[in-house]
């Protein structure tokens, strides 16, 4: 795997490629992988996943998810992208399923780390760890970390130097084990853990640099999983132990970030040098019934009144409105079913519910992610980011007790 940062670019810009299985897949950056659950992206058959428009090149599913099946996906020989139908596109094998939230995460210990799966929690050794990769024969392989989850904002030092020996250690012993494997030269990417804590995680970062197997980093510990990663981005702390972590890693090397972030928090994270992520957002507005309706330009909506960030249509308001979700959105939801439609299919509790809104929001956070790289190209992501956050800040639609996402990241 090749990762090259443009040279031409106001901001950090790049492509990944040279890919072992596809060669020719090359991934803009800053980029957005596909998000399964086993290999599935959540409510959509792969027929139906086909009728989204420009879907991204790679896609991304979890050890939590996974490990249940790793024998399943063993006796087939092909290994998960074959098997999940996967195989036009680059397949990324995370540790965790960003889109389930995790109360209490520190069940690691000296030799193994955890693995939440349907069965609670399994340990895994360096050894099992690349016994189960080389079942699933990915394209890249995050390698497993003592991941803090929610506790990153309450730990304290000695709770956080913990886990930055740990991942290290494991880390080292992942990559002596992977010499000689069925997937050796596999690119593997080093969790970064530590926490709000700057000592641990630069020490986590700088040890993981030196490591010359590593082809990339997943940025761990900075939110919470599941939908309340969504509201994290609201102070400045995070921000400034983000940027002296990002200082401590080599340009030429991929950086990724999973997690149902706000759109206004990517827009940031993109600006401070992240690369990839991922579509677990559009998940969770699916899950609770709403629509992705935010701008995907620069040109200002008419009135503040005319835009919403997300439409609750699960609200009754909707129910005959007989117009698209999104006047102007080509996907296939938008051009054969109307907000009235849907209304009554989330009334009712239909399975089509979620698939038609699924669509939607996928290819709608997709052409987002286009806009994105055109700011950043145009050197006008900051006008992008203040145009969301003006017309398009939280819906107050919402009464049902969820955690709202936050407007914004700040930058001070």
């Amino acid at each position: 795997m090749k990762f090259v940062v443009r040279g031409d670019a106001v901001a950090r810009r790049g492509t990944l490629s040279a890919f072992r299985r596809l060669p020719d897949v090359k991934v803009e950056t800053p980029g957005c992988m596909l998000f399964t659950r086993c290999g599935s992206v959540p409510h959509l058959s792969l027929d139906v996943l086909n009728r989204i428009e420009n879907l991204p090149q790679i896609a991304t599913s979890s050890m939590s998810t996974l490990s249940d099946y790793q024998d399943v996906v063993r006796e087939c020989k092909r290994g998960l992208p074959e098997f999940a139908s996967l195989d036009n596109m680059v397949v990324f094998c995370a540790s965790h399923d960003v889109s389930a939230e995790i109360i209490k995460f520190n069940c690691s210990t000296k030799k193994t780390m955890v693995v939440r799966n349907r069965g609670g929690n399994k340990q895994y050794s360096p050894a099992d760890f690349v016994k189960v990769q080389e079942a699933f024969k990915c394209d890249m392989v995050q390698c497993l970390g003592d991941s803090e989850g929610n506790e990153s904002t309450t730990s304290g030092s000695t709770r956080m130097n913990k886990a930055y020996n740990r991942t290290v250690d494991f880390l080292e012993k992942t990559t002596n084990f992977l010499q000689g494997s069925e997937i050796e030269g596999t690119p593997l990417l080093a969790s970064l853990v530590g926490g709000m804590l700057l000592e641990p995680r630069t020490r986590c970062a700088k040890a993981s640099v030196t490591m010359t197997t590593v082809s990339g980093f997943v940025i761990e510990g900075f939110h919470n999983y599941g939908v309340r990663a969504e509201c994290f981005w609201n102070e400045k702390e995070p921000l400034g132990v983000l940027r002296d972590t990002i200082s401590c890693l080599p340009e030429d090397k991929v950086r990724v970030m999973l997690g149902a972030l706000h759109p206004v928090a990517i827009l940031t994270l993109s600006e401070e040098g992240v690369d990839l992520f991922d579509t677990s957002y559009t998940y969770q507005v699916t899950e609770r019934g709403g629509a992705l309706s935010f701008p995907l330009s620069l040109q200002s909506p008419k009135a503040k009144a005319d835009v919403m960030f997300e439409i609750d249509l699960k609200n009754s308001k909707y129910a005959d409105q007989f117009i698209p979700l999104l006047e102007g959105c080509t996907c296939h939801t938008c051009s054969n079913f109307t907000r009235g439609y849907i209304h009554h299919l989330l009334n009712t509790k239909e399975l089509l519910a979620g698939v038609l809104l699924s669509i939607h929001n996928i290819h709608h956070y997709l052409r987002f992610f286009e806009q994105l790289r055109r700011c950043l190209d145009e050197d006008s992501s900051a006008a992008y980011k203040q145009l969301l956050e003006e017309y398009c800040g939280p819906t107050p639609e919402y009464d049902t007790g969820r955690v709202s996402p936050s407007p914004s990241l700040s930058t001070g």
